[in-house]
């Protein structure tokens, strides 16, 4: 497990154990419901025309079966304290964890610069990833006057340590298949396309702070 400051934000990165869920089972669900109808996006405007099945906004389509995430979400737990601990929040506050929605893509498919709204933090969930064919999720320097900058001081400055991410405006991860992040949902975001024999599918959550533990719902987890 990975705690660091990405350009002074707080960042967890980890990995989560395949074999302590049924991943196989909501992989399936998803892969049947992309082979239905490749393109789904009833969440998209013109601006975000990228063939991507994606699940936002849709999630009462009967055309589609809901994937089952009850296992999932416990395996977040442990990700989740962890995060809670480094940010530093007060005693009496907890994060409110609720799976957002799933994104099934392949060839052609690409996602826009965005940032997750109403909530505090997201995560990401790599179900289904090969690096060798899948695209990394890229965060955007949230300053942006560092630009210009940046263009003069990448090349002058050792910038293998997450600690210098400052001098670039575009930032990665070297993902692999499993691998799990939350990150403070102002980070902008987005995937590039690039053309892939296999589906490329990630999980979404948004975390908010919350006063008093909740009870949990059907796709929330309480920490």
């Amino acid at each position: 497990m990975n705690l660091h400051l990405l350009c002074g934000f707080p960042i967890l990165y980890t990995s989560i154990d395949p074999n302590s869920y049924d991943k196989e089972k909501i992989v399936d669900t998803i892969t049947n419901n992309y082979k239905k109808q490749n393109v789904r996006q009833n969440w998209s405007t013109s601006a975000y025309e990228t063939n991507i099945h994606h699940s936002a906004g849709d999630e009462g389509n009967e055309k589609f079966t809901f994937p089952n995430y009850d296992k999932l979400t416990k395996t977040y737990i442990k990700p989740l304290q962890e995060y809670k601990k480094f940010i530093g929040l007060k005693k009496d506050i907890g994060l409110d964890l609720c799976i957002a929605n799933y994104t099934c893509s392949s060839h052609k498919s690409f996602m826009e610069p965005h940032i997750h709204f109403e909530c505090e933090f997201s995560m990401i969930h790599y179900l289904k990833f090969d690096q060798s064919q899948h695209a990394p999720t890229i965060f955007l320097n949230p300053y942006e006057s560092w630009e210009w900058w940046s263009r003069t001081l990448k090349n002058k400055i050792n910038c293998e340590k997450t600690h210098q991410a400052w001098v670039y405006s575009e930032l990665s991860y070297p993902t692999k298949e499993d691998d799990l992040i939350i990150f403070p949902s102002m980070f902008r975001h987005f995937v590039n396309n690039k053309p892939s024999k296999d589906p490329r599918i990630t999980v979404a959550s948004n975390i908010t702070l919350i006063k008093d533990q909740r009870t949990s719902e059907d796709k929330k987890l309480n920490v």
